[in-house]
């Protein structure tokens, strides 16, 4: 077979441009947070990962990828249906104890009378700190309690009591589970494309989850 006439330096060129192209280092925050995704697949792949391990990886990473200081994640109890909390970042001793007191229905977490709330889609509502829980054991989960009487600096910032609800769904958009996520590193809400990339990130985990722990005890 005979090979086509060619010319090294158009070569050397299309060498060049193809490994510009297929860099592993990120250049913008589209390319970090894909990377960052990857990482996290790759980190939590395998049959020796717990789901324990998954989740606080999971946590990790979005931790690292959007800049939240405070995360708590809970999951659906299958032997009595309760969510309950037993993954934490940034939380002091205090509030991970409160937190690991704590049980809730589907019912109660989705009463809007009783956790009023600014429903953003299908993955997302924001809680409000302007409302202070009623709950025997609520008020001790904040990092900050002496901070719940300060009022809003701004509409877009956090203050004490503010959190984000990620709901971690499996089939049919069933609920298995949340991550509560308490204020950023620098104060201030979340961009558009932040809440964009925190629910695929969010949809990854519900979908691995479900399928990795839950589906058996739904047949």
């Amino acid at each position: 077979m005979q090979s086509g006439s060619n010319n090294p330096e158009k070569i050397k060129q299309l060498t060049r441009l193809l490994k510009e192209r297929s860099s592993p280092i990120p250049l913008d925050e589209t390319e970090r947070n894909l990377a960052n995704i990857e990482k996290f697949l790759q980190r939590t792949s395998g049959p020796t990962v717990t789901t324990q391990a998954f989740l606080e990886e999971a946590a990790a990473t979005i931790s690292r990828m959007f800049e939240f200081s405070e995360l708590a994640v809970a999951l659906k109890d299958w032997s009595d249906g309760k969510f309950r909390y037993g993954v934490f970042v940034g939380m002091r001793g205090e509030a991970i104890a409160a937190y690991r007191k704590l049980a809730y229905t589907l019912d109660e977490m989705s009463s809007t009378s009783k956790f009023p709330r600014i429903k953003l889609d299908n993955y997302i509502d924001f809680f409000l700190g302007e409302y202070v829980p009623d709950r025997e054991g609520e008020m001790e989960t904040y990092n900050r309690p002496s901070m719940l009487t300060k009022e809003r600096e701004a509409v877009d910032v956090f203050r004490e009591g503010d959190y984000l609800c990620a709901y971690i769904r499996g089939a049919g958009s069933e609920v298995i589970g949340w991550f509560e996520i308490g204020r950023t590193l620098d104060g201030k809400l979340p961009d558009r494309q932040t809440f964009k990339w925190l629910e695929l990130v969010v949809s990854i985990v519900g979908k691995i989850l479900y399928e990795r722990d839950y589906a058996a005890n739904r047949r």
